[in-house]
């Protein structure tokens, strides 16, 4: 890079040498903040492409989590379900076992939560 050069007033050659050299240092400069200035568009043009992928994958990501989040709640009520019935079919066992010797099997079955079938049979 050159040095500027100051004029004295007079155009001799050695004077328009020195403007020419005053004009290719203040365009080199120009190139330099142009060819700056081209790179950080660039970056910026990449970056910003880099972030509408990572933007795009993230809500894309936030819909899945919602769809698993559904399904595992279909999941838990259904799991729920199904202990209720075992539960169910447990208490109706252990009201069998509690009256094994006294009653037919089906009699005590058909009982359910009353102490003798005519009471059920009656409610209904």
């Amino acid at each position: 890079m050159s040095i500027r050069y100051i004029l004295d007033g007079w155009f001799d050659r050695q004077s328009v040498k020195g403007v020419n050299d005053n004009f290719l240092f203040l365009f080199s400069d120009i190139d330099y903040v142009k060819d700056n200035i081209n790179v950080a568009l660039t970056d910026l043009a990449s970056h910003k492409k880099q972030n509408q992928q990572n933007f795009t994958f993230l809500f894309d990501s936030v819909g899945e989590v919602k769809t698993l989040s559904n399904n595992a709640k279909e999941a838990l009520e259904e799991a729920k379900k199904y202990n209720e019935d075992n539960v169910n079919t447990n208490e109706r066992l252990d009201n069998i076992i509690a009256s094994s010797g006294t009653s037919d099997t089906e009699v005590v079955d058909a009982r359910g939560d009353y102490s003798v079938l005519n009471q059920r049979l009656s409610s209904g």
